[in-house]
């Protein structure tokens, strides 16, 4: 583990010599560091960026990430709010900002109940890249919050018929059921599991939750 870090540390260095404004590579770096209950000793840390920071985009995702990392998540969502609105996808900090940023905003307001605004967010992220999986389970989980279940069950069902990996798709669904107790579907996507031993598995899992 301490070796992967190091080699972590080493990539996000050779990434910020080449780019020293790029804000994901410091977010992560930073990240890292507070995982191992360090602080980076440059001026370029995540907490005094903002002082340095000329790029209005590059401040404002410092502070979303920030108030993501305090759980601050209406804050997180309004300076989200605020980047959107300072990118477009012609326009973007660095390739697939924008997209990130929508998908980071949804995710803000679904911890804060904003759910119209976070499946709006999910589905734009989804019609540009349909092949991904995480949008459309969020959208899903979404409908779900927002009360409207068979809903979700449909944005669930269409994300599992386009799956590259569909076994993978069918869990997912399964662990999102799971989560909120509902094992009556949960079961049901069980059923969608090609292969036996996961099946069976997560089958038996869940049966000694009830």
């Amino acid at each position: 583990m301490l070796g992967e870090a190091a080699e972590a540390f080493q990539e996000l260095d050779r990434a910020l010599q080449a780019d020293a404004s790029f804000v994901p590579a410091k977010i992560l770096r930073d990240a890292l560091l507070e995982k191992q209950g360090r602080t980076h000793p440059s001026t370029f840390g995540l907490r005094n960026e903002l002082e340095y920071s000329k790029d209005s985009a590059s401040s404002t995702r410092l502070l979303a990430h920030r108030a993501e990392l305090e759980r601050r998540w209406q804050d997180a969502a309004a300076a989200y709010e605020k980047l959107c609105m300072l990118e477009t996808p012609s326009r973007e900090s660095y390739l697939g900002s924008f997209l990130e940023t929508r998908l980071a905003r949804g995710g803000a307001c679904l911890r804060t109940k904003m759910y119209d605004v976070a499946v709006e967010d999910f589905a734009a992220v989804e019609a540009q890249s349909p092949e991904a999986l995480e949008p459309s389970l969020l959208k899903g989980r979404a409908y779900y919050l927002k009360g409207e279940q068979d809903r979700a069950e449909e944005v669930f069902r269409a994300a599992f018929e386009r799956a590259g990996f569909p076994d993978i798709a069918a869990l997912s669904v399964v662990m999102i059921y799971n989560y909120f107790q509902n094992h009556a579907r949960a079961m049901a996507w069980i059923d969608e599991i090609e292969d036996p031993i996961l099946r069976e598995l997560h089958r038996m899992a869940i049966l000694e939750d009830l």
